[in-house]
């Protein structure tokens, strides 16, 4: 059995006219909206049914005649109640003398089907070839009751005449969402709670039949299930003299409260029993199935089947699906896809005389994993199947539907059921001591109230002990899948005894301070950091499809860029999802890059120009023999411009700004001795890109080699070609730093200095630098020279251009020196100035600039 889960949203269509079928509804619809709201399922809407049929009235046909002047039309003599009748001028063919029909007067609002789309009219008056009009026999279509226009809605012979059509059809319809409650998807699982909330006794329907002849020898029938696992339970049935026509008006009305088209009477005799059991049919051609014989088993690979979708698309199969298909002696062909879709070889047409009937149970994920696969939207059938139908509930449904269809299709049975149940589901009991409703509810039940939620429920049960110490051992029924524990048996007794009567208390004293991970608290002060630098968090699927991934492409030398996608952007093989929703979502991210790049664009496509993002979010990085390692990443994008203090003003970002955020986060986190070495690397511009590394000295750049442990991230400006090739043109910058290894080396308290209490002296310098050399060269060995006087260095321009030789560019700082005892005087500063000016030519050929260049 699978085990079971708690869906995505359905709603379930309730007509309560079908409802009463089943169970006595004694209060209005409303309260009854109100009470399952109450008892956990929700009520989306209630609607009621007929409002618009305001002018429309049930009559009795008592002539009919020629038109005068139109070999197409017929008069009808209508009779509507009292002294009421009216003459209507209609082209309907399948009408008679006698029949009841809803006959539409002036006013009335209805759909015309002779334009496309169709569209809602009011009835007026007419001449019709010289004869007065001021009425309409109405068809389904035009009310709004089902899709069929072809004839005239014929009302059953028993309709009281010269009533409202909505007196006489009317319906109230409450929709609910079942998310959690599958077995809230058929009319009996709804009538199982509506009876259990208003203490009423549910009505089952009659299913009872007897075959009307045994089998003869030329009508074979046969099952065989390959993997029990896939297929738990098959049951067939074998109907032959089968008439192919419409279904009855009352059939017809449920479906169409139920949100189904009515076909025919086979198919929507298995559309009905589906949703009053929850328990999916299919009905195949029995002339189609050669030797009768039905084989449920896993898909060959490239195995092609035709399905009945709308579009009479060919599917192509591979073994992780299952299909229901004919004899391998016979040829194996798929005659339809499990729990899902029927196919068009087996398919019920209007001259089908025989009718092979399957009632199964498929498993949940196979159905949910095939229908994401292949199908542009789940079928009814297979919303049912992913969310789990009772085994027990296939033969009872199967022979319900063979009952209607003697009824209403003059079938005849033959031959008993077969029923291929190899492994009868069962379920443990349940032990709920009468305790843990008090403790988990605050309230103080007597074992009779218990008693009686869980009889009214259907559950199987017994008690032991007395009083408080009673213990209730309780079997759930297997149409309550999700009751699994004895805090699912304590939610119940609460649902039908009533939550508004679980009493509300103020909590006495503080609440408990709860301890926080320390990753989170770090991943929220690096959200504070960035939201605070006027960045917005984006909060992208982690799922994605290998084309996207590739679009961001891999460092292929074995040196920085490969350590630096090792942290970030690793070239691996991604995790594949077993059962994607859509092609797009195949695989679990890798890295981070590619959805900020997503982001960005929709950005810029709306022209949002201020494009300032950030994403503290996890990659996928798989492991053999293991789960995936899912690794906390940061990432940061911005595009080419920000505006600026005042309106219409627009500055340039660059590589500067981003690197200010990323030492902002550095800086809250408590992390230094890091730096930044050039990069080369597919995805970036190949001088504005960087790594970011842990335990750096610039000093040492180019002799000592960079541990894999102290690589971090990456930054730079995103390759031209790379930004085009993901739908952006204009420039984008991107951060992406390895969370994890930083949170692992993050401090709470950062050593501070005290306040300083004498003045600094500040310089500005000069230097010109070769294009080779890092800045952080010439900034190292500033500081190295100048301490411990020289407080600290801020670079506040770089300048390229004919001022300077060709191959360099002049790097221009803020030097600032102060002493901690005392101010600093001129001739102190002049010769540490002069010494850091020669130290920086001898160390990284950095001359001072003079006032002329």
């Amino acid at each position: 059995m699978d085990q079971w889960a708690p869906p995505q949203e359905i709603t379930m269509r309730v007509s309560l006219k079908w409802l009463q079928d089943y169970v006595d509804v004694t209060v209005s619809a409303e309260e009854l909206g109100r009470l399952l709201t109450m008892a956990g399922i929700e009520v989306d809407a209630i609607h009621p049914v007929g409002e618009a049929w305001n002018h429309v009235w049930t009559a009795r046909i008592d002539g009919l005649s020629r038109h005068p002047n139109a070999d197409r039309l017929q008069l009808v003599d209508a009779f509507y109640g009292g002294d009421r009748r009216i003459q209507v001028v209609t082209g309907a063919t399948n009408i008679s003398v006698g029949d009841i029909v809803p006959v539409g007067l002036v006013g009335t609002r209805y759909r015309d089907s002779h334009v496309t789309p169709p569209a809602e009219r009011i009835l007026q008056p007419t001449m019709m070839r010289g004869i007065p009009s001021e009425a309409m026999v109405m068809s389904g279509f035009e009310l709004g009751l089902n899709d069929d226009h072809s004839g005239i809605l014929i009302l059953p012979r028993e309709t009281r005449v010269g009533i409202p059509l909505s007196e006489a059809l009317g319906d109230t319809v409450i929709e609910l969402d079942l998310k959690g409650r599958p077995d809230g998807l058929s009319m009996i699982g709804v009538a199982r709670e509506v009876a259990a909330l208003t203490n009423q006794t549910i009505r089952f329907p009659v299913g009872d039949i007897t075959p009307s002849r045994g089998r003869r020898s030329d009508e074979p029938l046969g099952v065989t299930v390959d993997d029990p696992t896939l297929c738990p339970r098959f049951v067939s049935v074998l109907l032959k003299d089968v008439k192919i026509g419409p279904s009855p008006a009352w059939m017809q009305e449920r479906l169409q409260a139920a949100g189904i088209r009515a076909i025919n009477n086979v198919v929507d005799i298995t559309n009905f029993v589906m949703i009053e059991w929850g328990q999916p049919l299919h009905a195949f051609d029995y002339d189609h199935v050669p030797a009768g014989h039905l084989v449920a088993r896993a898909a060959k690979p490239g195995e092609v089947l035709q399905t009945l979708a709308a579009e009479r698309e060919a599917v192509t199969l591979n073994p992780d699906m299952v299909v229901v298909a004919g004899h391998p002696d016979h040829g194996g062909h798929p005659y339809s896809l499990a729990g899902i879709i029927g196919g068009a070889s087996t398919e019920i047409s209007d001259t089908s005389t025989s009718i092979l009937l399957e009632a199964a149970n498929w498993k949940q994920s196979n159905v949910r994993r095939t229908a994401r696969a292949l199908l542009p939207r789940p079928t009814d059938a297979s919303r049912r199947f992913e969310r789990g139908v009772p085994q027990d509930h296939a033969l009872p449904a199967a022979l319900r539907a063979a009952r209607l269809m003697v009824d209403l299709a003059g079938a005849t049975m033959v031959g008993d059921a077969i029923d291929a149940w190899p492994g009868h589901a069962t379920r443990s009991p349940i032990k709920m001591p009468l305790s843990e409703c008090t403790r988990l509810l605050g309230i103080t039940y007597a074992p009779d109230a218990v008693a009686s939620v869980f009889t009214r429920l259907g559950f199987s049960f017994s008690m032991h002990g007395d009083g408080s110490d009673t213990v209730f051992t309780v079997e759930a029924p297997v149409w309550r899948r999700d009751v699994e524990q004895a805090a699912d048996l304590v939610e119940e007794v609460a649902r039908i005894d009533g939550y508004e009567k679980v009493p509300s208390t103020i909590m006495e004293g503080a609440l408990p301070q709860l301890p926080q991970a320390p990753s989170i608290f770090w991943e929220d002060a690096v959200r504070d950091v960035l939201a605070g630098s006027g960045h917005a968090e984006i909060v992208p699927y982690t799922w994605t499809s290998v084309a996207r991934l590739s679009r961001v492409p891999h460092a292929s030398s074995a040196d920085l860029a490969q350590l630096v996608d090792a942290r970030v952007h690793p070239n691996v093989s991604p995790v594949r999802i077993s059962n994607p929703a859509s092609a797009d979502q195949e695989v679990m991210r890798t890295s981070s890059l590619q959805s900020m790049l997503d982001a960005v664009r929709a950005g810029l496509k709306h022209e949002d120009r201020d494009v300032h993002l950030f994403d503290v979010g996890r990659i996928f990085v798989p492991r053999p023999d293991d789960l995936p390692e899912e690794r906390r990443i940061v990432t940061i994008g911005m595009g080419a411009h920000r505006s600026g203090d005042t309106i219409g003003e627009r500055h340039e970002n660059s590589f500067y700004d981003l690197k200010a955020n990323v030492e902002a986060i550095l800086g809250r986190l408590g992390v230094s001795g890091h730096g930044y070495i050039a990069l080369a690397h597919p995805a970036f511009h190949p001088y504005r890109t960087a790594g970011i590394v842990l335990d750096h000295r610039p000093e040492a750049a180019g002799r000592k080699p960079v541990r894999p442990e102290d690589v971090i991230g990456v930054i730079g400006e995103v390759d031209r070609a790379v930004a085009s090739n993901n739908g952006i043109s204009e420039r984008v910058l991107l951060a992406s730093l390895d969370l994890d290894r930083l949170i692992g080396k993050a401090r709470d308290v950062v050593p501070v200095s005290p306040l300083p209490r004498f003045q600094a002296v500040i310089e500005d310098l000069a230097f010109i630098l070769p294009d080779a050399i890092p800045a952080e060269r010439l900034t190292s060995s500033i500081l190295r020279t100048g301490a411990p006087l020289l407080e600290r260095v801020d670079m506040f321009d770089v300048y390229t251009g004919d001022r300077v030789p060709t191959g360099t560019r002049s790097l221009a700082y803020t030097l600032t020196f102060r002493a901690p005892d005392h101010t600093l005087a001129g001739d102190e500063v002049a010769p540490l100035r002069a010494k850091i000016v020669a130290q920086a030519e001898r160390q990284v050929g950095a001359k001072l600039r003079g006032p002329d260049a």
